[in-house]
């Protein structure tokens, strides 16, 4: 009867951990920062995919991060624009400005005059978030080979007897 008891408490113990875990993941944290911070123990932290993989913490990720969230924030990331900068002379005219930045695939924002010269301000793609984003969808398909690793032994110089 004991034992019953412990078993129907550590099955809901699991749950409601996972539950958090789910949670702090949807708010953006890793998942075993996020197991260890609920309290699972070193070794599971150490391999998520135990916690992961059941079908009770998919059902939580679905509730938490459905499909067309996803969806809709991985496109954002997929399109970010960063903001930059290039500093002219002041005696251009603004039009030559605009022309030079679309002559080299820029998007002009807004052009300010500063103690320097005009401070031309052009949207371009976030490099870093699109390679981001285009990392997490080739492993979401499964599309990454399998890394293999070679350990050799060097052999020593020379014999000891």
């Amino acid at each position: 009867m004991v034992f019953y008891k412990v078993r129907f408490l550590t099955i809901l113990m699991t749950t409601a951990k996972q539950k958090l875990v789910a949670q702090k993941v949807a708010k953006g944290a890793s998942v075993s920062s996020a197991m260890r911070e609920v309290g699972y123990s070193k070794m599971t932290c150490q391999h998520p995919s135990k916690v992961t993989r059941s079908k009770g913490f998919q059902e939580l990720l679905e509730k938490y991060l459905p499909e067309d969230k996803l969806l809709l924030e991985h496109t954002k990331l997929l399109s970010q624009k960063q903001l930059n900068y290039f500093i002219f002379n002041k005696d251009m005219q603004d039009e030559e400005i605009v022309e030079h930045l679309a002559a080299n695939g820029f998007d002009t924002v807004t052009i300010r005059p500063s103690d320097k010269g005009k401070m031309a301000f052009y949207s371009i793609d976030d490099a870093n978030a699109k390679k981001s984003a285009l990392d997490m969808a080739y492993k979401l398909k499964g599309s990454y080979a399998v890394e293999k690793h070679e350990i050799t032994i060097p052999k020593p110089l020379m014999d000891v007897d």
